[in-house]
């Protein structure tokens, strides 16, 4: 009985590890592809450039909180774990959907007035 439990903590173990590897790995992405919305948001001017300035410094706040969840996870006991997993998820897309938005500011200021 004893076997079991600790290959059941094991693979718990496991599966925490990685997913906390995936998400450092996403989190590194993120940091990365915030990089190139400011880059992008240096080539705008006028209300292009506060709207971009804006929705970038959204972007950093919800990396930001992203980061500190992830950490909070890594010291979370098993019940806990869960909750913050999903809860890491649920940011994720939320900030995933952020940076689309702000992709789609971009093509938006990019096409010629009519």
């Amino acid at each position: 009985m004893l076997f079991i439990a600790c290959n059941a903590q094991d693979k718990t173990t496991s599966v925490r590890e990685e997913f906390q590897q995936q998400f450092e790995s996403r989190i590194a992405t993120l940091e990365q592809q915030i990089q190139d919305a400011r880059n992008r948001a240096n080539g705008l001017s006028g209300d292009d450039r506060t709207k971009a300035d804006q929705s970038i410094a959204e972007l950093d706040e919800k990396r930001s909180t992203l980061t500190s969840k992830l950490e909070a996870m890594k010291t979370a006991g098993d019940g806990e774990w869960e909750v913050l997993r999903t809860d890491l998820q649920e940011t994720a897309r939320d900030l995933d959907q952020a940076y689309g938005d702000l992709q789609g500011a971009f093509k938006d200021s990019a096409a010629p007035a009519n």
